[in-house]
Parts: structure tokens; sequence; C-alpha cells
């Protein structure tokens, strides 16, 4: 719904490096409870970490991104039995634990936990594929895999009933970030809105002061929510054209 530009709740990426203290700063800071955490493929050290997050005060849901790292079901099922019953309630879904090319029946894993799939959605033909797989969801990255492709892809996950969710690259800079709340604030994501450049670009705040300083508290995260109102011009899903040209203008 463009008409009704709306707040939308914020993923907080924990990075495999990344430590505890960054994942208490945003809650403290920001009131994020909704994390975002990347495993290695190796299932008791991935469990163990996510059952730690999940014990911390604040977090309310999880979501794990194995980006392609688990090489068979077993070490999938195995992964999920080491969960404790709060990490389990938790986790919202599993983001792309095979090979993107991988055969593999995410049906014989035999885990309750939803599979989304990332790496192995190159576009919207590979949504049927993905629904006979097992695959009960995809991430949509409108920043990154382009704004149309992500809305022929919707239209497949909506055929077969697949929820999805609306994650962002490091690579995304400030544009990336409007076109991304933009469009989670008016669709129905599972799990949010993951925004990981904000948290990683060096100059992030430079970027946005040189491009969207009249914005610039649209940018802010508060109560875990980004309030995207602010963008809401008649063109670009939320990016003005003043935005846009200030924005590029920089960037030359």
């Amino acid at each position: 719904d463009y008409a009704k530009p709306r707040k939308v709740r914020v993923a907080h990426l924990v990075g495999m490096d990344d430590p505890t203290y960054s994942i208490t700063r945003a809650i403290e800071k920001e009131g994020i409870s909704l994390f975002k955490i990347k495993l290695g493929g190796k299932p008791e050290v991935d469990a163990e970490r996510v059952n730690g997050i999940a014990a911390l005060k604040g977090v309310a849901g999880l979501t794990a991104d194995a980006n392609e790292a688990y090489g068979s079901t077993e070490d999938l099922r195995n992964f999920v039995q080491l969960l404790n019953k709060r990490a389990q309630r938790a986790l919202l879904l599993i983001e792309q634990p095979f090979l993107r090319n991988s055969a593999a029946s995410v049906k014989n894993a035999g885990v309750k936990i939803p599979i989304f799939a990332d790496e192995s959605s190159a576009d919207h033909r590979d949504i049927k594929k993905l629904h006979e797989l097992g695959y009960k969801g995809v991430a949509l990255k409108p920043h990154t895999k382009t704004f149309s492709g992500t809305l022929l892809a919707l239209d497949e996950l909506r055929k077969y009933r697949m929820p999805y969710a609306v994650m962002d690259l490091t690579t995304a800079t400030p544009v990336g970030y409007v076109v991304g709340a933009a469009f989670a604030a008016r669709v129905n994501t599972a799990a949010g809105v993951e925004l990981n450049g904000r948290q990683y670009y060096r100059a992030w705040d430079k970027l946005i002061s040189r491009g969207f300083s009249a914005e610039r508290s649209s940018f802010e995260v508060k109560n875990g929510l980004s309030n995207v109102s602010r963008f809401s011009a008649a063109h670009g899903w939320g990016v003005s054209d003043k935005a846009f040209s200030g924005y590029f203008k920089f960037s030359k």
C-alpha cells in the first residue's frame, strides 16, 4: 500500500566476528529486539552461539543465515536439535543452509523452523523449484536484486502462498536503505527488514548528510522501528526526485 507509509521493524545483523556488546548496544540505544545471526556451518558451534544470543535480555526474535555453509540435511537437523527451547521459540526462519545449486530437499531435513532461500533464488523463475524442494519462503533484496525483479518475485511468491523477508547487503548505500525500508513497510514481511549497510559503512553519516540531510531523522531507528513516513514522495517508492538527484550528484 504505497499511499499509507508506516514504520517497519528493523533486524540487526550479528556477523561471525561481531562482539556481544554490539547486540546489547542495539537493544539499549535503538530498542531493537530482532536479530539476524550469521552461521558458520558447524552445528555445535552455531547452536551454542544462537542459544547464547537468545538468552540475552531484550532479544525477542531471531533469524539465522547459514550462507550455504551446511553440507547436508543431517547437519541442519543436528543444528536445530541442539537449540534449546528458548532459541527454537525465538527463531523465525533459517536462511540458505545449502549450496545455491544443491538439489537437497528441505523436506527431508525434518525441521519445523521455516527454511528460506536466498542465493538459490536468483530471480522469480527459481521460486517454483524452490517451492517443490520444500523451501517455505524467500529473502527479497529490492536494493540489490533490482526493484522490478523483486516485484516479479513477489508475484510468484504470492502464487505459491510463500512468505518472504526483506534483506539488505553491506553494499546498499543510503539509497538502498530507503528503497528497502520503504518497500518492507508496504508489504507483509515475515521478519522485518535487515538494513545492515547502516552498521558497517564507515562513512554512513557522511553519505546521509550529503544526500539526505533533510530526511536524517528517517534513518534513525527508535523502539526497533524505522520510520519511513518522511520518504513519502510520489515517485521512487519513497525516494523523492530531489533526494535522488542530490545523492547522485554527490556520488559522481
